[in-house]
């Protein structure tokens, strides 16, 4: 799947900039013509299930705090080069600070010490 993917998008015509598939889009319809490369439609993600042996292509915006896509990390990459990425091979914490996931964290863990939790055993009834 993952050839199939890079084909794809090797052959498309706007390359790694190539849209996601609409949602629920036809793939006889106009829409899905527009965003098509030769290949077919590129899609961003795809999501698999062995059970049921399917899968799913996903699209989804993306996440500012994302360490793989963050335009946080972008930047720093194209403007730091090869030093940004020695940086994240070392510093197992690097891409967490550059893109503030490290703040995030703390920020939730004082959300969740700050809740008045009912433990099991309490006895107030209602």
């Amino acid at each position: 799947m993952a050839v199939e993917i890079l084909a794809s998008l090797v052959q498309h015509p706007d390359g790694i900039n190539a849209a996601a598939p609409p949602p629920n889009v036809d793939l006889n319809s106009d829409a899905a013509e527009k965003t098509a490369g030769v290949l077919g439609m590129v899609p961003n993600q795809v999501c698999g299930f062995l059970a049921q042996f399917r899968s799913i292509s996903l699209a989804g915006r993306a996440y500012d705090k994302c360490t793989g896509c963050s335009e946080t990390v972008l930047k720093a990459c194209e403007t730091q080069g090869f030093d940004m990425l020695l940086k994240a091979f070392n510093d197992q914490k690097y891409l967490e600070q550059l893109t503030g996931l490290d703040k995030l964290f703390d920020e939730s863990e004082a959300a969740m010490e700050s809740v008045d939790w009912v433990e099991e055993g309490d006895e107030d009834d209602f």
